[in-house]
């Protein structure tokens, strides 16, 4: 199965200023393992099971992923951890899905709940991280970017946050011990081939939100680069609200945010479901009607 990840070569990056890396920590002599949990972060079986990439769960029906990971017409599978598989041919993208997208963002839509945020199957997302945040990342991608083995075996890591511009990077130093493999060291992780549209996660006092996607890796003999989609930017940001209110998905969660009471929005969230369920089944409507 092919596996997804961008991959850009590092002068471009080193040319932003990148030519010496300092990194937040001396890397772990522990590789990141193989993980059980992240029950919101699913696999992403592309049409015709041509390829394979990561999504994550942020509402009880949208899987969060990158576009270019929804390029193909047809059916795309989502297989989940707790043992469900569930299908969706209802795709909506932001950006083009290419290697200089900034907008590499799409959303996997279903008719009806497939997810359960008490069970955490649901990971909200949120518009707050910052260089030198600390932040985990998930994926079902391959642990060595030569040969591409160990794919489709979710793994996390832990990493700071290096630099935040056009989108969210991570730095990985590839040293003796990690053999080229990555996740890498435990502290100190990056990506690899199907960990794209897999999700940049940063802990607060509720638990994990979702702050990016990831969107394409690069690397030399000496360090790995991870690039992810920053969904706090401007426009990313906006698709993902435009979004929930066209589908009542209810993405920002904003009765988890502290100081709100859960109570004081479960009217209004169940309200907003009702009335982005039928705006969808209107829509389709239009459509098989051909207005």
């Amino acid at each position: 199965m092919r596996s997804a990840l961008y991959l850009i070569p590092i002068g471009l990056l080193i040319s932003c200023g990148q030519s010496s890396v300092r990194f937040s920590e001396e890397a772990s002599s522990t590789e990141a393992a193989e993980t059980n949990g992240y029950p919101s972060v699913v696999r992403v079986i592309v049409p015709d099971g041509s390829g394979l990439c990561t999504g994550t769960f942020i509402s009880p029906r949208a899987v969060l992923t990158a576009s270019h990971c929804t390029t193909q017409i047809g059916t795309y599978r989502i297989l989940a951890d707790w043992g469900a598989t569930f299908t969706t041919r209802e795709v909506v993208k932001l950006g083009n899905g290419s290697v200089s997208d900034k907008s590499d963002l799409a959303l996997l839509l279903f008719d009806s709940n497939k997810a359960d945020p008490k069970a955490n199957q649901v990971t909200p997302i949120s518009s707050n991280v910052a260089v030198g945040d600390k932040v985990t990342l998930v994926g079902y991608g391959c642990n060595n970017v030569n040969t591409m083995a160990g794919i489709d075996i979710k793994r996390s890591g832990r990493n700071q946050v290096y630099q935040k511009g056009d989108y969210i990077q991570l730095a990985t130093p590839l040293k003796a011990h990690t053999a080229q493999k990555i996740l890498g060291p435990d502290n100190l992780s990056g990506t690899c081939f199907g960990d794209s549209g897999g999700p940049l996660l940063k802990a607060n006092t509720q638990g994990n939100w979702v702050v990016g996607v990831t969107h394409a890796g690069s690397w030399n003999t000496q360090v790995l680069f991870s690039l992810y989609t920053d969904i706090s930017r401007s426009e990313n940001w906006t698709f993902l609200e435009n979004t929930e209110n066209s589908y009542g998905l209810y993405l920002t969660h904003p009765c988890a945010e502290p100081g709100t009471q859960l109570s004081q929005c479960q009217t209004s969230q169940a309200l907003t479901g009702i009335v982005g369920f039928l705006h969808m089944i209107f829509a389709k409507m239009l459509f098989w009607l051909g207005l």
